[in-house]
Formats: structure tokens, sequence, C-alpha cells
């Protein structure tokens, strides 16, 4: 790598590398936390949700990696309010208040095309129970809304 450079890296939600490997060269990660449901991750992804959340951990209270979180909202899967307040109180509890965390709009696609886009208001619903648990700094994506995708910017310019 050149010096002065930086290097992001959006992980296997499960993958923790060795310590003193290519993870030295990490500066900033993205993690999928898809859902706050073990049905969501058997049925969607033939997965299991505690391995992520111990991603999450790990890079929390074992690195010096600065990560955010994103969760797609599927509309009838993993949408519900409940599971969103059960996702942004664990978030706070384990991780802190100050982790980004972006609520993005599915659109269907590949195998996912009998659902329908995420509404906007879904999106603003997510964010605004983030805000409400504690969240610092949530976000919405894949949706026009000023407010919700620039006020990182704002903050990063006030004093």
């Amino acid at each position: 790598m050149n010096a002065g450079s930086k290097a992001s890296w959006s992980p296997p939600a499960t993958l923790r590398p060795r310590p003193g490997g290519s993870l030295r060269h990490i500066d900033a990660a993205n993690v999928d936390l898809k859902a706050f449901s073990e049905r969501f991750y058997h049925k969607l992804t033939f997965s299991h949700l505690d391995p992520v959340l111990a991603t999450l951990n790990w890079l929390k209270h074992e690195t010096d990696i600065w990560f955010e979180i994103t969760n797609l909202m599927i509309p009838g899967e993993n949408d519900d309010p409940d599971e969103t307040k059960r996702l942004c109180e664990w978030i706070v509890s384990h991780l802190g208040d100050a982790v980004p965390v972006h609520f993005t709009a599915f659109h269907p696609d590949f195998k996912l095309t009998d659902k329908p886009r995420t509404p906007a208001t879904t999106l603003a619903r997510a964010r605004q129970i983030a805000k409400s648990s504690g969240i610092k700094f949530a976000y919405v994506g894949n949706v026009h809304d000023d407010e919700a995708t620039n006020d990182l910017l704002f903050g990063l310019l006030e004093p």
C-alpha cells in the first residue's frame, strides 16, 4: 500500500481474520446486519445471526477499525418496527451510540423479484427508531432524502 492511502473492507459478516494478517492494512469496514432475527438469516441467507453479531462485537472491542452498519430493509421480511427497535437497542448496548447505521431501500432483483421496493416511509421510520434508541448517526440510502442522507456532512462541519 502507498503511504497515506486508506483501505476499506466490506467483509463477509462472519469472517474474522487472524491478527497480524492483511487486517493491519484495513482502516474501515461496512458490515451488513441484514436483519435482527434468526428466521430471516435462516430463510434468506442460509446462515445465522449470532456470528454476525460476534463479528460486530469483535470489530468494536478488539480492533481499531472504523466500521459502519448497513441494514437493507426488505418489505415483509425485516422491516417490522419491533425488529428495528431490537436491532437498534442491541447496537447501542453492545457497540455504543456512535456507530453509524444506514437503512437502505431494497429493490426487486435476482432471486427476490416478488418483493416490492422499500417505501421511503419505512426507511424514515427506521431512522426515527434508531434516533429514539440513542443512535447518533442514522441514515437512509437508495432513496432521495436530503435530510437523512446528508446530515453526516453537516455534522462534520459543525464545531
